[in-house]
């Protein structure tokens, strides 16, 4: 018995049992139990391992549910019992420049003005620059949604955002909102956030970050950027790129760098 019952151990069987059967005599269920996927894990004819997942929640089939718990649990079984998600289910989190950041209580219908004041902010807040980021149903890709603070502040109502759980709310010093950068990370000497100069390219950055490692790809990079849409919110692509041919100038994959871009170098095949 494995995870989150009371007494997770190996135990001797004296007889056939049921999974209920070995439940109870693990304890039962903690109260941090996942009961939608209880799984028995096995060895099947000394060839292969196979998992079953069970459904022991309450919103399951009565039927179906007492069938699981019927389930003949045999010798070098492993039953497994699986923790609720860890991440928190109604939350949002404020960050940057304020006095308090850190996660906060989400509600339905909760806008900005709910969690923003002029008490939470840390002296020379940015007015003019703040941004939310949002994780979007079914895939959860990112985008950024900017806002203008000082109108929030001010009571206008379309810098009034209502949120979403999950959201990322990050507030500015007035200074920081303005200074162009791109970072590198992965199998790079030196890797880093670097101020973005003017036509600076792919290559610039490889050389800024001390050149390749010697197990870096070199027929795949990621680059990761941001793109704003007609309604000012912004996306994250990404886009593979050739480090053979972006070191050699080819005009397709040594592409000009923009505000906020990334680029993982990534370890050869068989390194991952």
């Amino acid at each position: 018995m494995a995870g989150n019952v009371k007494r997770p151990a190996i135990y001797e069987m004296a007889r056939p049992m049921t999974l209920r059967e070995v439940l109870d005599l693990a304890g039962g269920i903690t109260f941090a139990g996942w009961l939608q996927r209880v799984q028995v894990e096995r060895i099947e004819s000394h060839q292969k391992r196979v998992v079953a997942d069970f459904d022991l929640s309450a919103g399951s089939d009565p039927t179906q549910q007492q069938k699981s718990l019927e389930t003949a649990v045999r010798d070098g079984d492993v039953v497994k019992i699986f923790p609720v998600a860890g991440t928190e289910q109604n939350v949002v989190h404020l960050e940057g420049h304020v006095i308090r950041p850190g996660k906060y209580e989400f509600r339905p219908g909760m806008k900005l003005t709910d969690l923003l004041n002029h008490d939470i902010f840390l002296p020379q807040v940015n007015l003019e620059y703040a941004e939310i980021e949002r994780l979007v149903p079914p895939d959860f890709h990112p985008i950024t949604i900017p806002f203008h603070l000082g109108k929030l502040l001010s009571g206008d109502p379309a810098a009034n955002f209502e949120l979403a759980r999950f959201d990322r709310i990050h507030l500015f010093r007035w200074d920081e909102k303005g200074k162009r950068s791109v970072a590198i990370e992965g199998l790079v000497y030196q890797p880093l956030e670097y101020r973005l100069i003017h036509g600076m390219r792919i290559k610039d950055l490889i050389e800024a970050a001390g050149g390749l490692q010697k197990d870096a790809q070199l027929d795949r990079a990621e680059l990761t950027r941001r793109r704003m849409d007609p309604n000012g919110i912004y996306h994250v692509e990404r886009v593979n790129v050739d480090l053979r041919q972006a070191l050699a100038g080819s005009a397709e994959h040594n592409v000009p760098l923009r505000d906020h871009d990334r680029l993982s170098v990534l370890p050869m095949a068989g390194l991952q």
